[in-house]
C-alpha cells in the first residue's frame, strides 16, 4: 500500500491545506490529485497480480489482501486531513479496529483461520475506506481533470514517497 499512495498522505494533505478556503479551486486540486492516486493504485495492483501469478506461494490469501490493495484507491484520509477534519477518520479508525478486532477474537480460532483472518482485515479496511470515501465524493469534479495537473504531482509524491522509504 505504500507504493499505491505514492507519500499521498503528506503531499495531498498539505495541497488540500493550502486551498481549503477556495472551494473550487479545493475541487480541482482535489480531483488532480485523486486521479493520481487511482492510476498509482492501478499500476500497483497491476504489478502485484503480476506477483500474484508468478511469485506468490499462497495466491489465495495474496488475492484477498490483493483486494486490500485496490481499495486503496477509496483512502481519502488526506482530504478530510487538509481540511483539518481529523474526527472522522479518528471515528473511522476506531471502529474499524474495533470491528476487526473483535470478529478476530469471535471466529479465528487456529492458524487453520489464517485466510478468515485476511477476509476480516481486508474487508474492514475496505468498508472504511468506501465510508469516509462517500463523505468526500462531494469535493470531486471529474470534468476539471486536467492530466497535465495530475503529473504534475507525480514529483513531488515520489520525492515523499523516497523520503518516506529512507526512514
Amino acid at each position: 500500500t505504500i507504493f499505491a499512495k505514492l507519500g499521498l498522505t503528506h503531499y495531498g494533505t498539505r495541497q488540500i491545506a493550502e486551498v481549503r478556503d477556495h472551494p473550487q479551486l479545493l475541487k480541482d486540486v482535489f480531483t488532480n490529485i485523486y486521479m493520481m492516486q487511482i492510476g498509482a493504485v492501478t499500476v500497483a495492483v497491476a504489478v502485484y497480480i503480476g506477483f500474484l501469478f508468478l511469485l506468490a506461494q499462497d495466491r489465495q490469501i495474496s488475492f484477498i489482501f490483493g483486494i486490500w490493495l485496490f481499495c486503496v484507491a477509496f483512502d481519502t484520509d488526506w482530504l478530510l486531513f487538509g481540511l483539518e477534519d481529523f474526527r472522522s477518520p479518528a471515528i473511522r479508525n476506531f471502529i474499524v479496529k474495533g470491528f476487526s478486532t473483535a470478529a478476530v477474537f469471535l471466529t479465528v480460532k487456529s492458524a487453520k483461520d489464517l485466510n478468515l483472518y485476511a477476509i476480516i482485515t481486508a474487508v474492514s479496511y475496505a468498508l472504511g475506506y468506501v465510508a469516509l470515501w462517500m463523505k468526500c465524493r462531494q469535493y470531486i469534479d471529474l470534468k476539471s481533470v486536467m492530466w497535465h495537473k495530475v503529473i504534475s504531482h507525480l514529483k513531488p509524491c515520489c520525492v515523499l514517497l523516497i523520503s518516506i522509504l529512507a526512514l
